[in-house]
């Protein structure tokens, strides 16, 4: 009986990982381009291109019909803190779509925030142990392992190659600009909206799958498990660089330092010794490769400033329910500046909640990235793999601050499936009594 449920359990940890695989090759554009994007026509499509990413309302249900053979007493014993912030924000947002300048584009939005959420229970369900979450880091290793072909094949060559049938569209000039950007410039992508995104991937994903790539492989000989595990990680830190973000830089350099902190056998002294090599290092790099950045005044930082600037006035114009969930380019189109790039999202997961369904869903969702990010770094002592994790969401929350992959359905499962399995962790899934 105990071998037909850990059979069972596995089964469903990897229909789970599959989904999230499927998310993070093929959900990488906003939830709110919905008009910009075209279904494969080709078999060739199907594989190689991204995918609408409404498609993923659809494999959401699908994952919540599967649901029914999974442990749903697990997730029932999340810390109710954190269950009250999640479903008050997602409340919130759906409120205030009956104020919404835009009610298409607010209700693609609320779609996908509860499919985001619902993977967050369903990480709880399908991933009762470390057992099937090793499973599920499997299937995802492939899924990295895509995108950082993808990321690859850009930089030598391909990307030129999409510039020039890019140029070619009929449309390419009703492109957003951050796209019309993106192609212009040398910096990979992979199958995201543009680099930075590629960059948060990366964030996300790279700490736990060359941990578990290491795990899976160890029965290999030793030079051929090396070999293999130093590959992977030297090209996702290749692509990460060939992404060119900036703000990607410092947050690596800060979730190491992190990372190493939570180091038990390595001295206080030595840790200082390395986190300052890392620091003076890391910093150096930073003002090196980005130095012509800087002589240009900053661009896209200020563009930034400018954004979050008019998150504040808008959210301050509509305090209770904002503008309507992923309306903020209807908002920000009559008071951007002359000077300003237009933007459909507002560059910080955080301030677009006070703009689009405001200040309420803005402490709402804060809230509940503080107590989940808290919530789930008391795992990080189980295993290898769970502080792993925890970095690399550690990676994502920092980066909402200047990205908007809340929005986008490869960041926002991937960082909720791993928040869902680092809580329910928490859980002791044989006596059903949350771990201490």
């Amino acid at each position: 009986m105990a071998a037909a449920t850990r059979r069972w359990r596995g089964i469903l940890a990897g229909l789970f990982g599959l989904a999230v695989a499927i998310a993070l090759t093929k959900f990488g554009n906003p939830i709110i381009f919905k008009s910009l994007e075209t279904a494969p026509a080709s078999i060739w499509e199907v594989l190689l291109a991204t995918w609408p990413a409404t498609w993923s309302f659809q494999l959401a249900v699908i994952l919540g019909i599967l649901s029914v053979a999974a442990n749903w007493r697990h997730a029932s014993l999340m810390p109710r803190p954190l269950f009250f912030l999640l479903a008050g924000w997602i409340f919130w947002v759906a409120l205030s779509m009956s104020r919404s300048v835009d009610l298409e584009l607010s209700q693609l939005t609320v779609k996908h925030f509860v499919s985001t959420t619902v993977l967050f229970f369903l990480a709880m369900m399908f991933l009762p142990s470390l057992r099937e979450a090793k499973m599920f880091f499997r299937l995802m290793i492939f899924a990295l392992a895509f995108t950082l072909w993808i990321g690859l094949d850009q930089h030598y060559g391909g990307l030129e190659a999409t510039r020039k049938t890019f140029y070619e569209l009929p449309n390419w000039e009703s492109f957003p600009a951050e796209y019309k950007l993106k192609i212009a410039s040398n910096r990979i992508f992979g199958p995201f909206i543009y680099p930075n995104t590629l960059a948060g991937a990366i964030l996300i994903w790279a700490p736990t799958l060359t941990l578990a790539l290491w795990d899976w492989t160890r029965r290999l000989p030793s030079i051929l498990q090396k070999v293999l595990v130093g590959l992977f990680a030297y090209i996702a830190a290749a692509c990460f660089f060939w992404t060119g973000s900036k703000a990607g830089w410092l947050i690596a350099i800060a979730v190491f330092v992190v990372g190493l902190l939570h180091v038990k056998n390595l001295s206080r002294a030595t840790k200082i010794g390395i986190i300052a090599a890392v620091l003076v290092v890391g910093l150096a790099g930073f003002a090196l490769k980005f130095r012509s950045y800087f002589e240009k005044g900053a661009t896209s930082a200020s563009a930034r400033m400018i954004y979050w600037k008019a998150a504040v006035q808008i959210a301050n114009q509509h305090p209770l329910f904002g503008a309507g969930p992923g309306t903020f380019a209807k908002t920000f189109a009559p008071i951007k500046p002359p000077e300003a790039e237009m933007a459909r999202l507002v560059h910080n997961d955080y301030l677009e909640q006070a703009s689009d369904s405001g200040w309420p869903a803005f402490i709402l969702f804060i809230g509940f990235v503080i107590t989940v990010m808290f919530f789930s770094h008391q795992t990080v002592t189980k295993s290898p793999y769970h502080l792993a994790a925890w970095l690399g969401v550690l990676g994502w929350s920092l980066q909402s601050f200047v990205e908007f992959g809340l929005y986008i359905p490869a960041i926002s499962w991937s960082a909720f499936a791993l928040l869902g399995w680092l809580i329910g962790s928490r859980i002791d899934i044989d006596s059903g009594r949350p771990g201490k």
